[in-house]
């Protein structure tokens, strides 16, 4: 890859990383002069200023092995250069080469496309390149504040979808789980609560160090199933809802498919609480109106 236009705007290893990361098997090399070829079977890409009269322009020419050129555009050169505009107009060459492959160079008989202007068109009019959308399958576990008997661990496996570009994106899931079964005594009977949430999760992805930091708000339900045992009633099972809502915040870390994410949330909740069998057995078992939820999901991607 060769010139990179006046101020080194955008840079060539910005360009470089950019389409490594569209086209990793596809091989653009450096080129060591103008005219010099790329390597057999591989292409070559030169960023060069372009003179255009009162614009300032900046041409990309895509060579193949041969030196035939496949590919050239040219785009607005941003001045002053500011690090947002360089990296937007990196990501704009990458999506140009990535769909002449995609849409052109595939395509039967096709004709190069050779002398295609967009300097008429305002900065980056050939559009933000779109991020893919990652789906994952997950699961994890996590400890949740309990209310009376109620106890706080509980799984899940759901899916989740993320749309992130390199600084920020946003994503959700959706997770169902299960929690131990809870026991809770009185003096004339006992009861016992099976809790399984449902969640629907949405969340910001902000790139942060290593990993990326994730913002939420989850929308969750529990669903309570309740057995009661009075020795002077007849025991009797039950169904109940408890909604809920959670401000999270969580971290996650990716490696290839592989991911792990850490979460915190708080929660506000519609509480339940046993009652209508007599004596001392309200509230045996229960759950709380506010909580709060600390976990760790892993997974992986296979989109």
């Amino acid at each position: 890859m060769s010139g990179a236009g006046r101020d080194d705007c955008p840079a060539s290893t910005d360009v470089a990383a950019a389409i490594a990361a569209r086209l990793p098997n596809v091989p653009v090399t450096a080129g060591a002069s103008a005219s010099a070829p790329a390597p057999a079977r591989g292409l070559r890409l030169q960023l060069q200023p372009a003179a255009a009269p009162g614009t300032p322009s900046l041409e990309v020419v895509l060579s193949d092995g041969g030196g035939q050129t496949l590919l050239r555009r040219s785009l607005p050169d941003p001045r002053p250069p500011r690090p947002a505009d360089c990296a937007a107009l990196a990501e704009t060459i990458a999506l140009i080469v990535d769909r002449y492959l995609a849409d052109v160079a595939t395509a039967p008989a096709a004709a190069p496309a050779v002398g295609t202007s967009v300097r008429d068109a305002p900065f980056a009019s050939e559009g933000t390149p779109e991020p893919p959308t990652d789906i994952a399958l997950v699961g994890g576990g996590a400890w949740r504040s309990n209310g009376d008997a109620l106890e706080g661990f509980e799984t899940s496996l759901g899916i989740d979808l993320q749309r992130a570009a390199r600084e920020r994106g946003a994503g959700a899931s959706l997770t169902i789980g299960i929690a131990p079964r809870a026991e809770g005594r009185w003096s004339t009977g006992r009861a016992t609560l099976r809790r399984i949430p449902i969640r629907l999760g949405t969340y910001l992805s902000l790139a942060a160090g290593p990993g990326r930091l994730e913002p939420g708000l989850n929308l969750g339900l529990d669903v309570l199933l309740v057995d009661a045992h009075a020795t002077d009633a007849t025991p009797r099972s039950q169904g109940n809802a408890s909604p809920n809502v959670e401000a999270s915040i969580a971290y996650r870390l990716r490696g290839g498919i592989y991911f792990a994410r850490g979460a915190a949330a708080a929660g506000l909740a519609v509480p339940y609480r046993l009652t209508g069998l007599g004596g001392d057995s309200d509230g045996a078992v229960g759950t709380p109106r506010t909580y709060i939820r600390i976990g760790v999901e892993t997974g992986f991607y296979f989109r």
